[in-house]
């Protein structure tokens, strides 16, 4: 089996604050207290659409000793997570107040769910399997190194599970829903304010915009612009739910959309029309971003314990009550007319944002495209003051995307409005639930699979392009359009490896970025690839150990 991992960091933005109470004449000793953010992430393994959880505690426990420090609050007693949708990402569990101290043990009492599996014989295609723990809950790691929190300072923990040997199979080698979580818990290092990306990048932090602020403020010689606040991992359920994390602009972050046309560029202020064609709208300003809209936060936990922002893509504004949300969740199959044109395609819904009670998750839902359907990639193509004319960011060859790169496999954001079917009589089944889009973005996306062959190389070691075999039976439903030929930039991150020329044929690579299917040939890196074939610009190439 493919090995999975899921990551886990929890940080720790420690700052002191003197709790007082008594008359005026006594006090109580200072308590030194800080804020908590849990960051929650996955890698992929090939066939699992969906994978429930909920986090019902998490609890920090001092060294060589058996008192703790409880991290939920009233306000999110539960959070439900999937961590399919968390595919080689990362976004914030949970954030709240904690002692400072030595930490050398973290509990996660955790309530398993449901576990989806893509199964193309089955109607429709994904088999549900009950989920049960083979360990009681909660899961107790060690840190190790222990966890120091000092006194206004910043402190990480990462827990690392490791899924590939975490569930369980038969002895036909299928999904039995069984799961033993196996995991290690590492302090990294504390970074400086120089630091690029602080503890680490959070690429996968998206929800809809509860507030904005534009007020301006210094802390720790960095300059903050304002921000906007999002509502991670939603739920429908009183009480539940992820946290409302403020995500804060400084000079260097770049505001992507709304969009108002297709394949619409992001131009970072300060690059105007005549620099490059391609920026006719200038970046909009902070105060002139509308609450409800979806977001999605490329950015990271500085050293002064701020969620700041490198890149935010703004979607439309959601309305609950017109039935508007966003539909997230990957492709399962293509509908064409008798000309070959996709006029829509049914969906694995993943999640809905904001959360609505009536749709149901882990469903198959249908989308229909229209005349007026918008398609952009979630990142766009970026210029930047000191890139006016190079796009930068993950979309780094500027690919359209469209009905014609729509593809069985792809991860997408669909916007729209939905209808729920009217129920059915037994033994007949309700139709899905269906939703005509108004704009329909390919996301941020991880694919595992295998390492075939080196297609080009540039000096940098960094540019260049290789095939690529998925290993997920969703992403061969299209065997004609693979492999998946992957291209590369001086931006795309390797890990377990220094570049191009060390990737082995082994299985377990991982592949995060953006997945286009190309009808007509395409060039890219001097690469020509074929028409009718998979194509990812790949932001970070993970080779397994």
């Amino acid at each position: 089996m493919a090995r999975r991992v899921l990551a886990i960091l929890i940080l720790l933005v420690v700052g002191s604050f003197a709790l007082h109470c008594g008359s005026s004449t006594t006090s109580t000793t200072p308590t030194q207290t800080g804020t908590v953010f849990t960051l929650i992430g996955d890698s992929p393994m090939c066939d699992v659409l969906g994978a429930r959880l909920n986090i019902t505690e998490l609890i920090l426990y001092f060294s060589n000793s058996a008192a703790g420090s409880g991290l939920l609050n009233s306000t999110n007693t539960l959070i439900p997570i999937d961590l399919a949708e968390l595919l080689g990402s990362s976004t914030v569990l949970n954030d709240t107040t904690t002692k400072v101290g030595s930490y050398g043990r973290i509990s996660l009492g955790v309530d398993v769910a449901s576990m989806y599996v893509y199964n193309p014989s089955a109607n429709p295609p994904f088999t549900t399997l009950t989920e049960n723990l083979t360990v009681p809950s909660p899961l107790i790691y060690n840190i190790s190194p222990p966890l120091t929190i000092p006194a206004s300072g910043v402190a990480v923990v990462s827990l690392d599970f490791d899924l590939g040997q975490s569930v369980l199979v038969n002895s036909q080698g299928q999904i039995t829903g069984a799961l033993n979580p196996m995991a290690t818990a590492v302090a990294p290092p504390i970074p400086t304010a120089s630091t690029v990306n602080g503890f680490g990048e959070i690429d996968g932090a998206h929800g809809f915009i509860e507030s904005v602020t534009s007020s301006a403020f210094i802390s720790g010689g960095i300059t903050y612009n304002g921000g906007i606040t999002l509502q991670l991992l939603p739920s429908d359920v009183s009480g539940a739910g992820g946290p409302a994390v403020t995500a804060q602009f400084t000079p260097h972050s770049v505001l992507c959309g709304p969009t108002t046309f297709s394949n619409q560029a992001c131009c970072q202020s300060g690059v105007s029309v005549g620099a490059n064609p391609a920026c006719s709208v200038p970046q909009a300003p902070l105060n002139s971003v509308l609450t409800g809209s979806y977001a999605a936060v490329d950015g990271f936990v500085d050293s002064n314990g701020y969620f700041q922002a490198n890149n935010v893509f703004l979607g439309p504004q959601e309305i609950v009550a017109d039935q508007q949300v966003a539909f997230i969740g990957p492709v399962l199959s293509v509908t064409t007319d008798t000309a070959g044109n996709v006029t829509g395609f049914n969906m694995f819904l993943r999640s809905t944002e904001p959360a609505v009670t009536e749709v149901p998750l882990d469903a198959l839902t249908t989308v229909t495209l229209s005349s007026n359907t918008l398609y952009n990639t979630v990142p766009p193509p970026i210029y930047t003051t000191t890139s006016p004319t190079t796009a930068q960011g993950t979309n780094f060859a500027a690919l359209p995307f469209g009905p014609e790169q729509i593809a069985i496999g792809q991860d997408v954001v669909v916007h729209g409005v939905y209808t729920i079917p009217p129920a059915a009589t037994p033994p007949a089944t309700a139709a899905p639930v269906s939703m005509v889009a108004n704009e329909i973005d390919d996301n941020l996306q991880t694919h595992q699979g295998n390492f075939l062959s080196l297609l080009a190389a540039q000096p940098d070691n960094l540019t260049g392009a290789f095939a690529f075999e998925p290993c997920a039976t969703l992403d061969q439903q299209n065997a004609a359009a693979l492999p998946i030929y992957v291209f590369t930039s001086p931006q795309t991150v390797f890990v377990n490896t220094a570049g191009l020329s060390s990737l082995q044929p082994q299985p377990g690579l991982q592949v995060r970025g953006l997945l286009f299917y190309e009808p007509q040939s395409v060039t890219i890196n001097g690469v020509t690839v074929p028409p009718g074939k998979m194509v990812m610009l790949a932001k970070k190439v993970t080779q397994s150990l």
